[in-house]
C-alpha cells in the first residue's frame, strides 16, 4: 500500500520520484492535480461543518471577526471571504459541535498547508501554486 505524504516537502518529493524523467511541464501538471493545492472550504476545525462562502452572504450569528493575536499577526492578510475583508481573523462557533475555530486568509505556506481543516480558498490556492512553482523552478508565465 502507498504511504501518504505527511508534509508538503514529502508530497513534492513523491511527485518528483513518481515522475522521474518527466519534463517540468509534466511535473507541474502532477502538482496541479495533487490534494495540497485543492480548494478547501472554510469550516469548523473540529468536525468539518462548512461555513457558507457566498456574496452577498447571509448573516451568520456563529461567525465573527477578531483582531489577530500577536502570534497570528505576521501571517494574516486581507482578502475576500463573504466580501472584501481587511487583515482579520474569523472566529466560528460551530452550530454542529459547539467548538470555536479561528481561521484567516494567509499567503504563507506554513499556514495554508495546515492539515487541520484550514480553509484554502481560491486566493490561497493560487499563492500556494506560485510558491511551489518557485520552489520547483517552474516558470508559470512565459512571454
Amino acid at each position: 500500500a502507498e504511504e501518504s505524504s505527511s508534509t508538503w516537502l514529502d508530497a513534492v518529493r513523491e511527485l518528483r520520484r513518481a515522475g522521474a524523467g518527466e519534463s517540468l511541464r509534466e511535473l507541474w501538471q502532477r502538482v496541479e492535480q495533487h490534494p495540497i493545492v485543492e480548494y478547501v472550504p472554510a469550516q469548523c476545525q473540529n468536525c468539518g461543518h462548512k461555513i457558507t462562502d457566498a456574496y452577498p452572504a447571509p448573516e451568520d450569528p456563529n461567525l465573527s471577526e477578531d483582531l489577530p493575536s500577536e502570534t497570528e499577526k505576521p501571517f494574516v492578510r486581507a482578502g475576500w471571504f463573504r466580501g472584501p475583508r481587511g487583515p482579520v481573523v474569523f472566529v466560528y462557533k460551530c452550530p454542529s459541535c459547539g467548538t470555536n475555530s479561528r481561521w484567516f486568509r494567509s499567503l504563507h505556506p506554513e499556514v495554508t498547508l495546515n492539515p487541520n481543516r484550514w480553509g484554502r480558498l481560491c486566493g490561497e490556492q493560487e499563492d500556494l501554486k506560485a510558491w511551489l512553482a518557485r520552489y520547483l523552478g517552474v516558470r508559470l508565465r512565459v512571454c
